[in-house]
């Protein structure tokens, strides 16, 4: 049976990443609305909702990990210090 281990670091950031969408949707791109600006305003919106997107789904890949993999690499680690 593969066992999982959750990283809290990873997790907090990939909260934090959906946090920061929320709010470029819903306070920040609506602030510039009837104005000149809001298309370049919301087509960077875009760009950054793609850009956070990616980083979302990398950061929970990287919290859940198996549990044997993290010891394989602190060992391989400690394997090319010893050398």
């Amino acid at each position: 049976m593969v066992r999982f281990r959750v990283n809290i670091f990873h997790v907090i950031s990939g909260v934090c990443s959906i946090l920061l969408l929320v709010y470029l949707w819903y306070v920040f791109l609506p602030s510039f609305s009837n104005t000149l600006e809001y298309p370049a305003i919301y087509n960077t919106g875009l760009l950054l909702t793609v850009l956070l997107l990616l980083v979302t789904v990398v950061q929970f890949g990287l919290a859940l990990r198996k549990d044997g993999a993290e010891q394989n690499e602190m060992g391989k680690e400690l394997e090319s210090l010893r050398r």
